[in-house]
């Protein structure tokens, strides 16, 4: 019995673990690190500009 309930735990804690991580990968701004920025620091990160697209 106790093996099911850790497994479960264990299951449930790599699905939120994936899930955050696609979460960083499909928004980059949502990273803990940068949360924790302020916002002189916030400006100081290089960003890369957008390409002009052709008409």
């Amino acid at each position: 019995m106790m093996k099911f309930f850790w497994s479960h735990i264990r299951r449930a804690a790599a699905t939120r673990q994936l899930f955050a991580e696609a979460r960083t990968v499909r928004d980059p701004l949502s990273h803990p690190a940068l949360r924790a920025m302020n916002a002189r620091e916030l400006a100081d990160i290089p960003f890369p500009r957008p390409v002009p697209r052709d008409r």
